[in-house]
């Protein structure tokens, strides 16, 4: 089946789908996702904006991941904190508590990846969150390697049902490939986590 394009409807109870226009002229098959939830943590913005347009693309609800610690902007500074962190387990403490995930569909959670994996502070969400078998796709924003930011994901993430996972590299062309992108793979993580 060649797929021309793809189009996000919203219903009227906050859940998206997506539907997919066919070429052969057959009617558009459409998948509900369900409630989106999107935590995410961003220290220079890139993050951010994914899940802005994850948000956007499926009418989720946004969850920044705030810690009390405050992290300086110098990457070089953040590293050596991050090392320190890892290396101890000693991770932030979280501003708020985590979001009761039980009402919702789907949870995507965004993280920058520091020192070739996930940010302490989205593992110090992962250490409060405990994901009740629900349906969890992860996405890593980075400058370079992701390293073993899946691997340490997969292992943090209690009671997830994991489904495929992203990265998005800062030097992305622009906009319009970003946006690409993440369509792309929201519609991967939609045919697998109906495919039972």
């Amino acid at each position: 089946m060649a797929i021309a394009g793809i189009c996000i409807l919203f219903s009227s109870c906050c859940k998206a789908q997506i539907t997919y226009k066919d070429t052969s002229n057959t009617a558009p098959q459409s998948i509900d996702l369900g409630k989106v939830l999107i935590v995410y943590y961003s220290k220079s913005g890139k993050t951010k904006e994914v899940a802005e347009i994850i948000q956007k693309c499926t009418n989720g609800t946004l969850y920044r991941i705030e810690t009390q610690k405050k992290y300086l902007k110098v990457s070089i500074m953040i590293a050596l904190d991050a090392k320190k962190e890892l290396e101890s387990d000693n991770l932030p403490e979280l501003s708020t508590a985590a979001p009761d995930v039980s009402a919702y569909d789907l949870i995507i959670v965004g993280s920058p990846t520091w020192r070739y994996t996930v940010a302490t502070p989205v593992l110090s969400f992962l250490a409060q969150c405990n994901f009740g078998g629900k349906r969890v796709a992860a996405y890593a924003t980075n400058t370079g390697n992701v390293g073993t930011f899946f691997d340490l994901f997969q292992q943090r993430a209690q009671n997830a049902i994991l489904l495929t996972g992203e990265e998005f590299h800062n030097k992305l062309s622009g906009k319009a490939e970003l946006n690409k992108k993440i369509k792309n793979w929201l519609n991967k993580i939609t045919i697998l986590k109906f495919e039972e």
